[in-house]
């Protein structure tokens, strides 16, 4: 079966105009820096399973660099309303020959995991061989993954019911119709494998704020070509440090090996101690934890006292951790 990944993208975002053609910070992949929407296109390329990628684009006039943006990077483009976008993909569906598999992605997340998306594609096609097939695959319900990650699938008899069925309300976000009749068409969700909801962390643009927070992020990255989740959740930790990261910087500065074991170990101690204080009951006490032997107890000692014992609000951590 033909998979097509359709990317959604305009720059009439009322938020932060022009967002998906604002840049990221220079990557060893392209001699300049490159837009929110190449690195979007660039990612969805490499999505194990994709034969074609599509930009879903509007029909305006001020719409027309993203349609030479698109294919100067090697996409097909498909216009249509700027406001309905169910019929957009309508259109780059039957500009793609009719595709089996539509894999729907936003211009705004320029650090989603390709693996990611080839996991739930995969996932997809195989429940697509059972004896209830599934028509809408996501990872978003409900959702785990950090925000900047999603992807949605379905195929095109679910686009083609949608589209017939879809109220002028259900429109402009393409899947609302399917997710609402998910028991009608089959539906299935893959989450994120670790067990932990990172749903809070927003990694998508929609504000100045959110393109502050992914460029730091994405200038945090190590490999800033093969990148995945896990590297990604790592690089905002490090450009976004805590209040905990900070005081053990505080304390044991500098990128000496031996500086990095230190920090590791006070914060093992922060949350150990996070974590007995959530335990004691109401007016109680229990008793209190024991440095694990080696020559980093000292370290874990301080990052315990500063929670149990003076309070610091440093250690707190991000719910999604």
């Amino acid at each position: 079966m033909i998979a097509a990944a359709v990317i959604q993208a305009r720059t009439g975002s009322t938020r932060l105009p022009g967002k998906i053609l604002r840049t990221l910070p220079k990557s060893h992949w392209s001699s300049a820096p490159q837009t929110v929407l190449a690195h979007v296109i660039n990612r969805a390329q490499a999505i194990p399973g994709v034969d074609v990628v599509c930009v879903a684009t509007t029909d305006l006039e001020r719409d027309d660099r993203v349609v030479h943006l698109a294919r100067s990077a090697g996409c097909r483009v498909a216009r249509g309303p700027e406001r309905d976008v169910l019929a957009r993909y309508v259109a780059a569906v039957e500009l793609l020959g009719r595709p089996a598999i539509i894999v729907r992605l936003t211009a705004d997340c320029p650090l989603l995991d390709p693996a990611v998306a080839g996991e739930v594609l995969a996932r997809f096609r195989l429940e697509r061989s059972s004896a209830a097939p599934p028509g809408y695959a996501s990872n978003v319900h409900p959702p785990t993954w950090y925000d900047g990650c999603d992807v949605e699938i379905f195929t095109r008899e679910a686009l083609w019911l949608a589209a017939r069925r879809a109220g002028n309300g259900e429109r402009e976000h393409v899947t609302t119709w399917m997710i609402r009749n998910r028991d009608l068409i089959g539906g299935l969700n893959v989450a994120c494998p670790d067990g932990r909801d990172r749903s809070r962390l927003k990694l998508s643009v929609d504000t100045a704020a959110d393109l502050a927070r992914v460029r730091r992020t994405y200038a945090a990255l190590r490999d800033r070509v093969q990148f995945g989740w896990r590297d990604v959740v790592d690089a905002y930790l490090r450009a976004h440090p805590g209040g905990a990261e900070l005081r053990a910087r505080q304390i044991f500065p500098g990128d000496a090996r031996a500086a990095v074991d230190r920090r590791v170990a006070y914060l093992a101690g922060a949350r150990a101690a996070a974590g007995w204080l959530a335990a004691r009951p109401p007016g109680g006490s229990c008793r209190a934890l024991e440095p694990p032997p080696g020559p980093l107890a000292a370290a874990w000692r301080m990052g315990w006292e500063d929670v149990a014992e003076l309070g610091r609000p440093g250690p707190e951590e991000e719910p999604w951790q």
